[in-house]
């Protein structure tokens, strides 16, 4: 589910901070039989939205799209056998997926794909067309801009790759004044923190 007012900056873009919608019985409110609805009515009563499971299945994910998907376009099901043998199911991001590699599994993940769906799903669902307004892009960049002004006054490496990590994040169109000077000052060039 997500929100017009919880918003976040990830690789120079602005997008919506995800919250997943728990359907388990005790949580949040969900009861046996009840699907999730006690935690999604929570959410709704706080200004989510739910995407819908056939939203943007053109979207691409690992250079593909999901038309195909069998449950959602933006859920993938995992089903293996957990470390005690016992078959298992995980749920994830669509936009994530199993590599085995011997006994070890670990996850490989496509942002850009990710990325691409949340900006789509923040104009078309959460914000209904409409542009990003003024308080939505402050809500997005002021954490980052914030971090960076804590940062600049401190004389270490760490500070500034702090810095650098944090203003990477941050739209191009949305850098303010006082933060390129910091970057001047810390000798970053831009066009370097681009992805």
């Amino acid at each position: 589910m997500i929100s017009q007012a919880k918003l976040g900056c990830r690789n120079g873009q602005i997008v919506p901070l995800v919250i997943p919608a728990w359907h388990a019985p005790g949580i949040s409110g969900n009861i046996r039989g009840d699907r999730g609805s006690g935690f999604v009515g929570q959410l709704k009563s706080q200004g989510y939205a739910e995407i819908p499971h056939g939203f943007a299945a053109d979207s691409a994910c690992f250079d593909a799209d999901r038309t195909t998907a069998e449950h959602s376009t933006y859920l993938a099901m995992w089903s293996g056998i957990d470390i005690d043998g016992r078959p298992a199911t995980r749920w994830t991001d669509a936009w994530e997926r199993p590599v085995q590699l011997g006994h070890i599994v670990q996850w490989e993940r496509d942002e850009v794909g990710r990325d691409a769906f949340l900006v789509r799903a923040l104009a078309e669902i959460a914000n209904g067309g409409a542009a990003l307004s003024a308080a939505q892009i402050r809500l997005a960049t002021k954490p980052l801009i914030d971090r960076i002004h804590s940062e600049a006054n401190r004389a270490s490496e760490r500070s500034r790759l702090l810095i650098m990590q944090c203003a990477r994040h941050l739209p191009a169109a949305h850098i303010p004044a006082s933060v390129r000077q910091i970057l001047t000052r810390q000798e970053i060039d831009l066009s370097t923190l681009a992805q």
